[in-house]
């Protein structure tokens, strides 16, 4: 169980991307024939929660704030093509699944914080 942040950086799309790991983790556990999936997955999952937490150390509106915030988004949109990837070579476990929608929700979330809502 992932522990949720703490103090005034604590937003729930970093509290999911946390998440978001483990699910991945848990998912690319059977993806053993799909090469190096499994890796990017877990690298780009891991990305999105070190990009939103060094992000959330700069000013809202200052260029660092957004462009860190910017790769979190890139990497939620990697992690969805990750378990696409997946999907279409076969895997589709519980665990998969609850990976996708997991995705879905930071995806959705980090596009929210990119466009400044």
């Amino acid at each position: 169980m992932t522990k949720p942040s703490s103090g005034p950086a604590r937003f729930v799309a970093y509290d999911l991307s946390l998440q978001l790991v483990t699910a991945v983790r848990l998912a690319a556990g059977s993806w053993r024939t799909v090469g190096d999936l499994a890796d990017q997955g877990r690298r780009a999952a891991i990305s999105i929660v070190l990009n939103l937490r060094e992000g959330s150390a700069y000013l809202s509106g200052s260029p660092s704030r957004r462009r860190f915030f910017d790769i979190a988004h890139a990497s939620a949109f990697e992690v969805e093509a990750v378990l696409d990837i997946a999907r279409c070579s076969g895997f589709d476990s519980v665990n998969d699944r609850a990976a996708s929608a997991l995705a879905g929700r930071v995806a959705a979330m980090t596009t929210a914080l990119v466009r400044g809502r």
